[in-house]
């Protein structure tokens, strides 16, 4: 499905499927306002040999203050991977425009569900924020995903304001894991702290022996045991582990994994808790992939002598 504006120049917007019957694209309008527009749709299934268009009509619109979320600007804050679903329980990062104003961040848990005038929901539920503000015209409002949220289905992702709404949609899933990577960009560097030392990342200064115990800091690992709300710190005792199955390989060996859950005291961090495979490949970036029940993580890298 495709939308033409009537506009000299404009691209052809490829638009994407959102499920339940529902088409988003984004085409940003340089004309002024007041400028009449008709948006042209065009539709075809080659394999069924069926097509169609349709057409609407309006006026741009001046809408500077008005908030604005792109339909790529949900990520995980450890994956950043555009158009990924959201697990429960996920830590997001929203981008956008004019959805906060000065920056707020949370001092303590439970989170708040207000950071200056910003609040933020998927599927209806209110979610517990950890930042939320504007620099340089680009908006982040940072959030956790709720874990009562079925899976599997699209659900709008709502951001309110004093000055209006902006909103998108994005698929939930029963996991999604990404690992925390030193850049803050997903690739590269895992955290991956040797456990005799935690306070020590296994990269090439400190590479991990075969055999080591090490610790994968993750996000997205979903439903936990015992259960816990979002925005709340982890339990310690009994921990929260991991109900979705969880495994590791490290160069493309299983490592046995001895524990998968929420870090006890914070919220929304998984650890995983393995022992780097005797036969594992030795170099400065090892690829690490965490898989949780059907879903795999982008590989990171960790250094393994």
């Amino acid at each position: 499905v495709t939308m033409v504006p009537s506009v000299e120049g404009a691209p052809t917007v490829a638009l994407r499927h959102a499920g339940n019957g529902r088409w988003t694209g984004t085409w940003t309008p340089h004309v002024p306002a007041g400028a009449p527009v008709t948006l042209n749709y065009f539709a075809e299934d080659a394999d069924r040999g069926v097509s169609g268009c349709a057409q609407t009509s309006g006026m741009i619109e001046a809408n500077a203050a008005t908030p604005y979320l792109p339909e790529n600007g949900v990520v995980s804050t450890a994956s950043f991977q555009a158009y990924e679903p959201v697990a429960h329980g996920n830590l997001l990062a929203i981008f956008g425009s004019k959805l906060a104003g000065a920056p707020a961040q949370a001092g303590s848990l439970p989170l708040p569900l207000q950071l200056g005038g910003t609040r933020a929901s998927l599927g209806g539920i209110e979610m517990p924020l950890f930042y939320a503000g504007e620099s340089g015209g680009t908006s982040q409002v940072n959030a956790q995903a709720p874990y009562n949220l079925p899976g599997g289905v699209t659900l709008p992702l709502v951001v309110r304001t004093a000055a209006g709404v902006a909103l998108t949609e994005v698929v939930v899933a029963e996991s999604m894991p990404g690992i925390f990577t030193t850049n803050q960009s997903g690739q590269g560097q895992g955290i991956v702290v040797l456990g005799a030392r935690p306070s020590v990342i296994a990269d090439a200064a400190n590479p991990a022996g075969r055999g080591e115990v090490v610790v994968i800091y993750c996000a997205g690992l979903g439903r936990t045991q015992p259960g816990v709300n979002a925005g709340t710190a982890a339990p310690s005792t009994p921990p929260a582990a991991a109900s979705a199955p969880v495994s590791v390989t490290i160069g493309g060996k299983a490592a046995a994994v001895q524990f998968a859950g929420l870090t006890p005291g914070l919220t929304g961090l998984y650890q995983i808790n393995v022992v780097v495979p005797a036969d594992a490949d030795t170099g400065n970036a090892v690829p690490v992939v965490v898989k949780a029940g059907e879903a795999s993580s982008v590989a990171v890298t960790m250094a393994v002598r």
